[in-house]
């Protein structure tokens, strides 16, 4: 054991040894190696860098500054000469002393007056620098147009500028007319063989023939006086979609040569069309555009600078108003009908269109018509037809009737009297008019005729009353004779004013009685009686034929004259429509008191169910007054119901009543 532990001891003994000798030994080889460095360090030593040019392009004789950066990397101060060559001949050279690890920049300055590429060098480094020509410019292709203008227009010069040197420039642009001052125009930067086209405006100026001068370039031009646009006029200034429009200008060349001009037209700040134009010298000139617009509404238009406006509006409505006869809805076969067609346009234009007149479906002649805003006019057609009968006349959705028939031709005599020193009421006035509903022809003196009604009216004063009471009575008979001369019909109407009518005037008294004359159911029946007597299927072919007619009036005349026709049971049928459907209250009226004086002893024939229709649903109250009078009239016991519920439920008193009373007259009581 002890002899282990003195051989692990004797080795690290000899190992700390060998340490500390390699240390040794390290150290002093370091101290070797400083020692050489210091020695090698103590000389001067010299480095250049950052060779500058500038600039690197010159023009001839302009100065280039060339440039490096010298560094002494040395130990210790020293001196250093840079020298300058240019194409490998030394041009210049500069000596500096700079201290250990100093730096400085070496600055050269050259010119040269012959353009081309020149090398550089200093110590090691080498660059370049180019020598060029100064900036040049030319000018080129001077233009102007137009080259004749008028004195309120404007000319449009160009030219081109060229760059004809080696280096940027700026050309100073300028003009004149007519060898006056210059006028600058622009400042143009231009780089080496660049080239500008250069343009600019400027007013034409005074009438008259003018040079301008841009450098040492000119051209010519004219400046005449504008042609003379006036008198804008636009026809129709208001038209429908789609409908041509002229549009027309005055035009007037004020010169002693000939003038051309592109005239455009605007719409609406658009170009619409524009028309080239030739004028002599001294020559004027109506221009005319057409145009068309579909856009409802106002439009713009402008000519030369002188401004107007035209409308689009709906186009022309031209409405079938009515249709009238002349000379009445019943002629003898053969005769001529004129038939008047009133049109009517109800729109803010004129417009035009084809009227088509129809007969019984069929279409019997087109005519044409035109019609300003709102204006109504008419169309007459002349037509005839040999077969007797009904003709229906229709146009668009409007219709009418007339008949062909042998009708009675009446002469009529009145002969009046009267107290009054007035004339007496006119009585043969009254008279012709209801005849002439019934279609019955009144001839004149001379003419043949199949009847003759012969009047006598007369008016008397009533003796005194009491209390100095007054009146006035009316005696009329009429007498009816055929053609051979035979009475075939004599009435008496009187007509007077009631007793109690106090003298206040003669009018008075003369009103109520010619008002008491014409409620005599005998004077309605005139002419009912006469076509009665008369056995003339004319009247009832006139009548029917008004039931259809456009006006309510015609159709409640010829209500009115069936109904007063005794049993005339061939009415009911055509009246039954008109209780049911007429748009004329008068006319529904009417008819449910026609119903009831030809149905009075006849009984239903079909008219009680309309009859309770009209009294329990029209919404007028004469319709329904009527109408329960005329199911009284009847007395047929199917209408009870209705009149019971008249008689409890309507709003309207009249009404009621005569619902009661309708409901006495057929249960009794």
């Amino acid at each position: 054991m002890t002899k282990l532990f003195l051989s692990t001891e004797h080795h690290n003994i000899e190992r700390r040894y060998e340490l500390k000798r390699r240390f040794i030994v390290g150290l002093t080889l370091v101290a070797l190696f400083l020692t050489m460095l210091v020695g090698c360090s103590q000389s001067a030593n010299f480095s250049l860098s950052n060779l500058k040019i500038g600039p690197g392009k010159v023009v001839s004789g302009e100065a280039v500054a060339i440039s490096a950066f010298v560094t002494n990397t040395g130990g210790k101060e020293g001196s250093y000469t840079a020298k300058l060559t240019i194409n490998g001949e030394e041009e210049e050279s500069k000596s500096i002393t700079l201290a250990a690890g100093e730096s400085t920049d070496v600055n050269f300055s050259v010119t040269r007056s012959v353009t081309g590429t020149y090398d550089v060098t200093v110590g090691d480094l080498s660059s370049y620098f180019v020598v060029v020509q100064p900036a040049a410019f030319s000018l080129s292709n001077l233009n102007i147009m137009p080259t004749r203008q008028t004195t309120s227009g404007s000319l449009f010069v160009s030219v081109t500028v060229t760059n004809t040197g080696g280096s940027d420039g700026i050309y100073d642009l300028a003009y004149n007319i007519d060898d006056g001052p210059d006028r600058n125009v622009s400042s143009l930067s231009l780089g080496p063989d660049d080239s500008m086209e250069f343009s600019f405006d400027l007013p034409a100026g005074n009438a008259g023939k003018h040079k301008i001068a841009v450098g040492d370039l000119s051209c010519s031009f004219i400046v005449v006086e504008p042609i003379e646009i006036s008198n804008l006029a636009i026809e129709p200034s208001k038209v429908a979609a789609n409908e041509p429009i002229d549009i027309s200008v005055s035009l007037s060349n004020p010169n002693e040569s000939e003038e051309a001009c592109d005239l455009p037209l605007e719409i609406d700040g658009i170009v619409e069309e524009t028309q080239s134009i030739i004028l002599a010298p001294g020559e004027s000139k109506d221009v005319t555009f057409t145009v068309a617009r579909e856009d409802i509404g106002d439009h713009d238009v402008t000519i030369g600078g002188i401004s107007g406006s035209f409308t689009i509006v709906e186009p022309a409505d031209l409405e079938i108003s009515s249709i009238e006869f002349e000379p009445y809805h019943t002629v003898w076969p053969n005769e001529e009908v004129i038939i008047s067609v009133f049109v009517r346009n109800n729109n803010d234009i004129e417009g035009s269109r084809d009227v088509v007149l129809y007969i019984n479906g069929l279409e019997e002649e087109t005519k044409s018509i035109t019609l300003g805003a709102h204006e109504l006019g008419s169309i007459a057609f002349s037509v005839s037809r040999e077969d007797i009968g009904i003709y229906e006349v229709a146009i668009e959705g409007v219709s009418a009737y007339f008949s062909v028939a042998t009708p009675i031709s009446m002469k009529l005599e009145v002969a009046a009297s009267t107290w009054r020193d007035a004339e007496p009421y006119d009585i043969y006035g009254a008279i012709e008019t209801k005849l002439k509903i019934m279609g019955i022809r009144i001839v004149e003196e001379g003419e043949p005729y199949d009847s003759l009604l012969s009047v006598e009216y007369e008016e008397t004063m009533h003796g005194l009353y009491t209390n100095f009471q007054y009146g006035t009575h009316i005696w009329c008979t009429l007498s009816l004779y055929d053609s051979a001369g035979k009475l075939i019909l004599f009435e008496i109407i009187t007509g007077e004013t009631p007793g109690t009518v106090s003298l206040a005037s003669w009018e008075s008294l003369y009103s109520e009685a010619v008002t008491d004359f014409r409620l005599k159911d005998s004077y309605k029946s005139i002419g009912p009686v006469i076509a009665e007597e008369l056995d003339s299927e004319y009247v009832f072919l006139k009548l029917f034929s008004d039931l259809k007619d456009s006006s309510s009036m015609t159709r409640e005349n010829a209500v009115i004259a069936l109904g007063e026709i005794p049993y005339n049971v061939r009415a009911v049928e055509p009246l039954l429509p008109l209780l049911l459907g007429d748009s004329s209250n008068n006319v529904r009226a009417s008819v449910a008191k026609a119903l009831g004086n030809i149905l009075d002893v006849l009984g239903d024939q079909g008219a009680v169910a309309p009859l309770i229709h009209a009294l329990l649903e029209d919404n007028y109250s004469s319709v329904r007054t009527n109408a329960a009078e005329a199911l009284g009239k009847i007395g047929d016991v199917k209408a009870v119901d209705a009149l019971e519920q008249a008689f409890q439920e309507d709003q309207n008193a009249g009404v009621r009543d005569m619902a009661e009373w309708a409901l006495k007259q057929i249960q009794g009581g």
